[in-house]
């Protein structure tokens, strides 16, 4: 016998209602749309006037009066089966949408359903009824196959207890950046079967496959008559991946979700887990989920995520949920990102490994701006709709009306999806589905486009071989007569050309040890929810969802971060992941030097926050370089600090117990050198001699900070405030200035004292204020 359906008035409703009228009985058998009951509600109108000579002029300057008048509406049956309890009764108000007026019967629940059709009775289900909106889609290779929500939550509860008698969670993977990395660029075909490249060893392992992709516009094949869509992919695994992939599956059941098409994926499949053994067919691409842009757990798992954990290099497109351990993204293609996201905003990469060749990333960083400028000319006059494709409209839509880089017009498309879609579940309105569908279509056809622009545009451009040429003539220009300014790898050069050899640099390095970490924090989840588990209730649950968090909460609690000359002047770090992430270990980012502040993050020791820092708070702020936030994030662990830390034994002499290795990072030696200069020095001085009317703050001041400007003036304000006009440009990392050394020792000599005299009015200041 089927359970007993419950019964409330449509989602329209507006609340609260008096029933008047009820048009069945207990035990009788109602059909769908047969009458169940008739009710009032109240609705606010305006009164008709009661003189037509009223002037119109006067009802647009007064506000026409209006008055609450009771309605009727009729409530139907919305499906069929024997009432069994009636909870109401005439005259009774009802204010609550999820009472349960009645209970009914049905002959068949209709709680699994395929393709609009019931599994067990062959009725057709009507997608518009409202009791049957509960039913949802349960598997997202399927989407034709439906269950209603009790039926879900019995498919789930049987899952988790026979994952919980195998001792296993549920592992969800991200591919590109996460597990692998992969290019279409065809310099790493070049590389491999050149062994006299300095990169030759490191691509040996490199994968490749073909797949037939939309190539818009065939850049590097124009002139061939024969244009074969026929994309190469190179893949780049993940160092250690089979020996993690071995060891993690032993503890979790291991599922795919990637933003690529469902082609790629299952190429990247066979390459990974050639045998099936890892993932099986536990793949979930952009063609199944639906989205571009986002991604869900409850594509996967609609009812439950209390034992799931993800592994993704990007947050964002999770919405930060509780369930994500975000991956330092491997960026072993220097210059390429992810190819299956491009169209995403580019992440913030400050907790990530520092770059081998500061010089390289500033390359790399114009490469790809230059790359996304030539698709946005090349996007520009390509149709999103193809007439063609469509006969039955006309229209066709140019990408200045809808540019992937505009994000302003991409934000209405989305917002205009959203809408319509809020009100399409409002049983009032009834928006044409093929509104909601033509919209989607166009996103999608946008992000398409963009996305194979890019290949096409990296197919053409190259960006490796540019990097690495760039990086060779860097390396072949630099001055190396004083051995004392040289950095490690320009010494061994020089050596072995002493020596007679003649060796490149090489631009890909393979020693990323993300997996690693990752592992150690993965079966550390996995013991906490099982060790915690023993302790519960029998038949309770434990939530990973609980777990992450309080584990992560403990790596920065405490702490509070200022950050010097890493992020651009005006930036909001509030709306970087940066920020998220490091809410998400439980420290706090701060804007202004405070006595709160317990780590000032930097590059470089001699900006004036660092100074002022190592000035005041000499003994509580530790000044660190970002790769020791990047170990501690890689590792889950607040990490010694000494290792990173930058340190000064008087006031003229800065050191670093950060060591340089093989001048592989962006470390700060080099940028000490250069940073304190002669336009640093010029701006100091100038705020001095001004402060008095420098007002500018762009976040405004507090009350605080307001009331020491009044009393001591502008330049004991530059201690609190880390937004004013002055801090917006202390950060300014100079290092690739070339200054005459001559000239340079005298404008550092000369900033020296200045900055000696800055302080020691600063000294006065405040010596004052606390006499006073």
């Amino acid at each position: 016998m089927s359970e007993l359906t419950s019964l409330t008035l449509p989602v329209w409703t507006k609340f609260p209602v008096t029933i008047t009228k009820i048009a069945v009985t207990n035990n009788q058998q109602i059909n769908k749309q047969d009458q169940f009951l008739t009710f009032n509600y109240d609705s606010l109108e305006e009164v008709p006037d009661s003189d037509n000579s009223i002037d119109d002029n006067l009802n647009q300057i007064f506000e026409r009066p209006k008055k609450i008048y009771k309605l009727p509406a009729v409530f139907y049956s919305p499906f069929t089966g024997i009432i069994k309890e009636i909870n109401v009764k005439i005259n009774d108000v009802i204010d609550n949408p999820a009472f349960v007026i009645a209970k009914i019967r049905e002959p068949c629940s209709h709680s699994i359903q395929f393709a609009g059709l019931c599994a067990s009775c062959g009725a057709i289900i009507d997608d518009n009824d409202n009791y049957h909106k509960n039913s949802i889609t349960i598997s997202a290779l399927e989407n034709n196959l439906k269950v209603s929500l009790k039926e879900a939550e019995k498919s789930e509860k049987k899952k988790l207890l026979n994952l919980i008698s195998l001792k296993k969670l549920i592992l969800v993977v991200d591919l590109d950046q996460t597990i692998i990395h992969t290019t279409v660029d065809p310099t790493v075909y070049k590389w491999q079967n050149d062994p006299s490249n300095p990169n030759y060893n490191v691509l040996k392992d490199v994968k490749s496959f073909t797949l037939n992709e939309d190539l818009p516009f065939l850049i590097s094949r124009k002139n061939n008559m024969n244009k074969s869509n026929k994309c190469w992919y190179y893949v780049k695994l993940r160092p250690n991946l089979k020996r993690f992939l071995d060891k993690i599956s032993t503890y979790y059941e291991l599922h795919i979700y990637t933003m690529a098409t469902r082609s790629y994926a299952k190429e990247i499949a066979k390459i990974i887990d050639p045998d099936g053994i890892y993932f099986g067919d536990r793949i979930l691409s952009r063609d199944e989920s639906g989205s571009l842009s986002q991604k869900s757990l409850t594509k996967l798992f609609p009812v439950d995520t209390s034992m799931v954990v993800i592994i993704d290099d990007r947050g964002d497109v999770w919405d930060w949920c509780p369930n994500l351990i975000k991956v330092i993204p491997y960026d072993f293609f220097i210059g390429i990102g992810d190819i299956n996201s491009t169209y995403l905003p580019r992440q913030n990469l400050l907790l990530s490994p520092s770059k081998r060749f500061k010089e390289i990333e500033q390359i790399e960083e114009k490469i790809m701006e230059n790359t996304q400028l030539k698709i946005s000319k090349l996007i520009n006059d390509k149709p999103l709709i193809d007439n063609n494709e469509n006969n039955s409209k006309n229209t066709t839509l140019n990408n200045n009306e809808i540019n992937s880089h505009d994000n302003g017009n991409n934000n209405n498309i989305n917002n205009i999806i959203d809408n319509i879609n809020f009100y399409n579940s409002n049983e009032n309105f009834n928006i044409d589905k093929d509104i909601i569908s033509d919209l989607e279509v166009l996103k999608n056809k946008e992000i398409e486009l963009e996305r194979s622009l890019s290949l096409e545009v990296q197919q053409n451009e190259r960006p490796l071989e540019r990097l690495q040429e760039d990086l060779q003539n860097l390396t072949n220009s630099q001055n190396i007569e004083n051995n004392d300014q040289q950095n490690p790898i320009e010494k061994e050069i020089q050596e072995k050309e002493i020596n007679g050899i003649k060796e490149e640099i090489r631009l890909l390095y393979d020693d990323d040890t993300e997996l690693e970490s990752l592992e150690k924090i993965l079966i550390k989840i996995y013991n906490t929810y099982y060790d915690e588990l023993k302790i519960l209730q029998p038949n309770a649950f434990n939530d990973i969802e609980n777990i992450i968090p309080t584990m992560r909460n403990e790596v920065f609690k405490g702490c509070y971060f200022l950050f010097s000359g890493i992020f651009p002047t005006h930036s909001d770090i509030r709306d970087l992941d940066t920020n998220n992430w490091i809410t998400s270990f439980g420290g706090e980012v701060c804007r202004s030097l405070t006595s709160k502040v317990t780590h000032l993050i930097c590059r470089n020791p001699t900006t004036l926050k660092a100074r002022m820092a190592r000035h005041f708070y000499k003994d509580k702020v530790k000044i660190v370089h970002p790769d020791w936030l990047f170990k501690c994030v890689k590792n889950w662990e607040r990490c010694d600090e000494k290792e990173f830390e930058f340190l000064a034994n008087d006031e003229n002499e800065i050191k670093t117990s950060y060591p340089v290795k093989q001048a592989d990072r962006d470390l700060v030696l080099d940028s000490i050198s250069e940073s304190w200069n002669g336009d640093i020095d010029k701006e100091i001085e100038d705020f001095i001699n001004d402060s008095s009317s420098d007002e500018d703050d762009e976040d405004g001041e507090d009350e605080e900070e307001a009331e020491l400007e009044n009393k001591k003036g502008a330049r004991s304000l530059v201690i609190l405030n880390g937004n004013n006009k002055r801090e917006a440009n202390d950060d300014l990392q100079l290092v690739g200035s070339k200054k005459n050394k001559t000239n340079y020792d005298e404008e550092e000599s000369n900033a020296d004292d200045l900055f000696a005299e800055f302080e020691k009015e600063l000294d006065g200041l405040i010596d004052e204020d606390m006499r006073s």
